[in-house]
């Protein structure tokens, strides 16, 4: 408390302080207006994306089976926290938990190696099962996934490939399924009984490879321009609070006068 007391705090005169008010009002408002646009326009670019692959699961007139005559679920495995390790150590493998692929930032954790079982590759696609992150697509790593998650995985490599289940069940088409089943539970869980029920339609193998060729073109223009929107959002923040900062510090004050604009 007493810190906050003796903080320096700048005190212009009455008329300087409402120039300051003015010029950060424009400023913001300017600032506000421009993050808006990028909010917006990264927002279109994840419908856009979003829409194109719904159409694909729904336009074609292929076969259609349920996902569970097509493809077998696999829970990962549990390991207590005592048993999880950040060092990898002889005979350990990765230990794959949920925030390895929604943040991607974490510090790994390694297990004892739990046999090739419950080793995922990143080929592999799994789901997560239960949680705030019920339903997200998980693919790219390697090591021994975690309870929470389970494998999705194709019985016959003649009849789907993993590349053309992992944009499936990214739609919308399946992702609006298991959240209308879970209809607004206070704890989000996918079952193997109602994932297995949801139709998948089966185009040749042929037209799988190429419907995933334009979805990997697609994916990877729509993620450039949302690291572009992401970026532009971030720097309008930073551009905030640096006008902020210098508003404080007497930097506008100073730029006034310098320009005669201040007796």
């Amino acid at each position: 408390m007493n810190q906050v007391l003796e903080f320096d705090f700048p005190l212009p005169p009455l008329p300087e302080q409402k120039r300051i008010v003015a010029i950060l009002d424009k400023c913001f408002t300017a600032i506000d207006k421009a993050k808006a646009n990028a909010e917006q326009n990264l927002k279109n670019a994840k419908e856009l994306f979003e829409s194109y692959l719904q159409g694909v699961f729904e336009g074609g007139n292929w076969e259609v089976k349920n996902l569970g005559e097509v493809c077998v679920f696999t829970q990962g495995i549990q390991r207590d926290v005592k048993l999880q390790s950040e060092t990898k150590k002889k005979n350990q493998v990765r230990f794959l938990r949920i925030v390895d692929f929604t943040q991607g930032n974490e510090p790994p954790r390694y297990i004892d190696s739990p046999g090739k079982k419950y080793i995922l590759t990143p080929d592999d696609v799994s789901l997560v099962r239960y949680g705030a992150s019920t339903g997200f697509v998980c693919r790219g790593l390697e090591g021994a996934l975690a309870n929470n998650l389970f494998r999705v995985i194709p019985k016959a490599s003649k009849e789907i490939t993993n590349n053309y289940l992992f944009h499936f069940l990214l739609s919308p088409v399946f992702q609006n399924a298991i959240k209308a089943s879970m209809n607004g539970a206070a704890m989000p869980a996918i079952s193997f009984g109602l994932i297995e029920k949801i139709p998948l339609p089966l185009p040749t193998l042929q037209k799988q490879k190429n419907i995933v060729h334009q979805l990997d073109a697609l994916r990877a223009e729509t993620q450039k321009l949302e690291a572009v929107y992401t970026k532009k959002i971030a720097n309008l923040e930073e551009l905030k609070k640096s006008i902020l900062q210098k508003a404080f510090s007497g930097e506008l004050a100073r730029a006034r006068v310098e320009k005669g604009i201040v007796p």
